[in-house]
């Protein structure tokens, strides 16, 4: 099985929590009383624990020494359940960044580390090569300390097995990322290269002639408490605001975007999709203390606020939210044609039967194939938007085959519902979601309404 490989700089972040209730009578600084210490998977560590939360198969290459941080780090790595192959020096320490905090203010941080020499990086360069047909999207965390002193030669040869690349860089020679996919600069790093951005005329200007000059797919600039900016060749940019939240540790939140941005496009997302779903996802993060992973359950509980279906959430991601809540699920499906009062109580009394109401409808040439060459006369878009807007249903997927049998099979709803003018046995995918543990229900359809009579009484009324 193919996962997201995230090579680069690995850390350790450590936390000392303490009371800081008076000042040192050696010096003008305050004295913390030690309470609690916490480390945290940081760096290179922290977008591949970000993947992993979000039941992403993921693979994290990088450089460790050999030290008592390491020890902590595998464990770590280990208990988050993210495979590893780590390359140890015995010369360098590893990469830890030790905060202090005093009465919830961090008062200072001590960073140990020393830049790797370039035969660690060699050495990783080889690694991953060796490795690269598992690898569905390559992400290349970079944090200035060595590990990736061979970036350009990862990304030609990721490219030329086309595979996608995403950089968080760093540092002020951004060629050596060049024919990368897409890049994740925030707003220092981007005007460290550019110079400074006037207004956001300026800043897109600057964005999509830097895409262009490194020849890139895409370049996407974060802008920290004012979301962040998409650039794309032949496309408007685009702008995401930050979702209204309290800050409170920006830590990392540059690695949640990248590790969400490669969680979409390995699940088959767009570049839009998937930067709207990172922007989600960092959104969470800077309200959480320290570097932290943010799962899929709460950027879906957080999208659900905006929107009722966000535009990048797949279906069986949604069906894998909800049962983990305890939330059961109907299925139901139809043509749907031209919704009438019939429709709308039906869909009603189904919902009651459980907690999420799915609808699948057979799109326009299963429709045709069902009812004739004349049908169906609202397309699946209009059918999808209309059935979308009504309460009682929480998703509308389409299927092109006579029956959904495939889709019953993918989700193994919890209730199968169908109109009472079927029978159990005739109702398609009945076997199997009994056979699962499901249950079969018929519901009465209102009477008087029916689509085939309402184009009926339409096409008299034209032909008078």
């Amino acid at each position: 099985m193919k996962s997201i490989f995230v090579v680069g700089d690995i850390m350790l972040d450590s936390y000392y929590f303490g009371q800081a209730l008076r000042v040192s009578p050696e010096a003008p600084i305050p004295v913390v009383n030690h309470i609690e210490i916490s480390h945290k998977l940081g760096g290179a560590a922290n977008v591949a624990h970000s993947l992993a939360a979000s039941d992403i198969n993921v693979r994290l290459f990088g450089v460790i020494g050999e030290d008592a941080s390491a020890k902590i780090l595998r464990d770590l790595l280990e208990n988050s359940g993210i495979k590893s192959e780590l390359i140890a020096s015995s010369h360098s320490p590893t990469i830890n960044k030790l905060r202090v905090y005093g009465g919830g203010q961090q008062i200072v941080r001590i960073d140990f580390e020393v830049v790797f020499p370039e035969e660690y990086g060699n050495a990783l360069k080889l690694e991953v090569l060796d490795s690269l047909d598992n690898c569905s999207v390559l992400v290349l965390s970079d944090y200035a300390k060595g590990t990736l002193c061979n970036a350009s030669d990862l990304i030609k040869e990721a490219k030329r097995r086309s595979i996608p690349v995403l950089v968080d860089p760093k540092g002020k020679d951004f060629d050596r990322y060049r024919q990368a996919s897409i890049l994740t600069p925030n707003k220092s790093e981007f005007e460290a290269i550019v110079g400074q951005c006037t207004s956001n005329k300026d800043l897109e200007r600057k964005a999509q002639n830097l895409r262009e000059n490194l020849d890139l797919e895409a370049l996407i600039v974060t802008l920290s408490e004012q979301g962040m900016i998409l650039v794309e060749k032949d496309c408007k940019p685009l702008h995401l605001a930050a979702l209204a939240r309290d800050v409170v540790d920006v830590t990392g939140a540059g690695d949640t975007v990248i590790a969400w941005i490669a969680r979409g496009l390995m699940t088959g997302l767009n570049v839009k999709q998937a930067v709207t779903q990172a922007n989600v996802a960092s959104s969470i993060v800077v309200s959480k203390q320290g570097a932290q992973a943010v799962s899929l359950s709460e950027v879906l509980s957080e999208a659900s606020k905006i929107k009722k279906v966000p535009p990048f959430v797949t279906l069986l991601e949604l069906v894998s939210t909800w049962r983990e809540k305890g939330q059961t699920i109907i299925f139901t499906n139809g043509c749907f044609d031209i919704l009438h009062e019939g429709h709308v109580t039906y869909l009603e009394e189904a919902r009651k039967c459980g907690d999420k109401l799915i609808v699948a409808i057979n799109d326009d040439e299963s429709v045709r194939r069902l009812k004739g060459d004349l049908r169906p006369i609202n397309s699946l878009e209009s059918r999808t938007k209309v059935l979308m807007a009504l309460s009682s249903v929480d998703y509308v997927v389409s299927f092109s085959e006579d029956t959904p049998i495939e889709l019953i099979k993918e989700i193994t709803p919890d209730f199968l519902v169908k109109g009472g003018d079927y029978t159990s046995k005739e109702i398609v995918g009945s076997d199997y979601v009994q056979k699962n543990g499901g249950k079969v229900l018929t519901i009465d359809f209102v009477e008087g309404f029916s689509t085939s009579k309402l184009i009926e009484t339409a096409s008299k009324l034209e032909s008078k």
